[in-house]
């Protein structure tokens, strides 16, 4: 394997290899990044301060995070996704219990906005952003761009090693966190969803175990996921909307057998 940093490019040998090099932001095409007023979730720190009224474009886990605490530090924030709902692998009396408290802190949810048809500033330097439904734009000192991110997997080279990441550079693995080479694991953002700090630690202790044939004493499975909004957010397992849907006890049966004694 061939290693580029400041220097000489150098090359190091190993038996078992993880992969676990983390994302970078998503960028759109529409939305010129200017890394002091409109910026990404990497550079926040080019705003320089604290807006007085910020859009987060992105109501993911990530754009929450950055709306909820930014909400309470002061600012009127504005959450814009084109989806319907906020966080739909989470339980709904849960995000409802999130949405609670962010709205009075000054964060509103114009949620449905699927397009853009301008952004810029004005002469006040104010961004105003403007979709194709919506009769009236948004507008606010800053905007952060926090929809989705691309995993790093697709800067790595791995056809060299047999491997290839999809199209937002990530890896396929099995179970025990293998990929289709199976020296090489993957744990983290890398391998998608959940792509969260505290699944992906997680990730990392069992596919270091399984690599070494360290047999663990408990498995944490499903792992727990964990939301740093403000509220913090912790669940595990199904929500209560899959339990009670008809599609997974239609699963769920179809997998089980039932043995009832005769009468």
């Amino acid at each position: 394997m061939g290693v580029q940093g400041d220097g000489e490019e150098i090359r190091i040998k190993a038996e078992k290899v993880l992969v676990a090099c983390g994302t970078r932001p998503a960028h759109s095409p529409e939305i010129p990044f200017d890394n002091h007023r409109i910026v990404d979730t990497d550079h926040l720190s080019g705003l320089g301060g604290l807006p007085k009224e910020i859009i987060v474009v992105g109501a993911g886990v990530v754009g929450l995070e950055f709306a909820s605490f930014m909400a309470a530090l002061g600012a009127d924030v504005t959450l814009i996704d084109q989806r319907p709902a906020l966080l739909e692998f989470v339980d709904r009396q849960i995000v409802e219990a999130l949405s609670y408290p962010l709205a009075p802190a000054g964060s509103h949810f114009p949620l449905r906005r699927k397009k853009w048809r301008r952004l810029g500033l004005t002469r006040n330097e104010i961004l105003f952003l403007r979709s194709w439904t919506a009769a009236r734009g948004s507008h606010g000192d800053a905007l952060i761009y926090a929809v989705g991110r691309q995993a790093n997997g697709d800067q790595l080279h791995l056809e060299a090693a047999g491997l290839a990441a999809d199209s937002r550079g990530r890896v396929k693995v099995n179970e025990f966190f293998q990929t289709e080479v199976p020296h090489v694991y993957a744990a983290g953002d890398v391998i998608g969803f959940p792509a969260l700090a505290s699944t992906s630690m997680e990730q990392g202790r069992l596919a270091a175990s399984h690599m070494f044939g360290i047999r663990l004493r408990a498995h944490a499975r499903p792992l727990s996921l964990r939301i740093y909004t403000i509220p913090e957010i912790s669940m595990v397992g199904q929500t209560e909307e899959t339990l009670t849907s008809i599609e997974f006890h239609t699963r769920w049966e179809s997998q089980s057998t039932l043995n009832l004694p005769r009468a």
